[in-house]
Formats: C-alpha cells, sequence, structure tokens
C-alpha cells in the first residue's frame, strides 16, 4: 500500500499534474492539450503529491503569564 502525504479530498487541478509544465509567464502548458487553466483538469490527470504547497498554519495567540493563574 503507498503511503499518502495528503489527504483524499484535494480537487483535481492541472497545478498538480504530473504532466502539465509551468512556463516562465507564470501559465501552465499541457503537451495534450496545450495551453491549460490552473482550476482545469481533464482524462489524462495524474496526482503528483510533491507540487502541491499546503496552506499556511494559522498564526497562534500570544499568552501571558497572567492567562495562565497558578
Amino acid at each position: 500500500m503507498a503511503m499518502k502525504l495528503f489527504n483524499d479530498d484535494v480537487a483535481p487541478s492541472c497545478a498538480y499534474c504530473v504532466v502539465a509544465e509551468k512556463r516562465e509567464d507564470g501559465r501552465l502548458f499541457c503537451p495534450k492539450r496545450g495551453p491549460v487553466n490552473e482550476h482545469g483538469h481533464c482524462g489524462w490527470y495524474e496526482y503528483d503529491p510533491l507540487r502541491r504547497v499546503p496552506k499556511q498554519a494559522p498564526r497562534l495567540p500570544e499568552f501571558s503569564a497572567e492567562d495562565f493563574p497558578v
């Protein structure tokens, strides 16, 4: 069984596809379909977990010693 790096609810996106290439101008190009939309996908879509950038963790609130009475 393969190790999963992320959960299964990742929506298909050309930005995460093995086939799509990011060009110098920032747009995606698929050798199968030509220029593609970042949020689209097609039958050639194959998920590459290393292309996905996880969301940043939220900042934790600042606490002081007064917040923790002994």
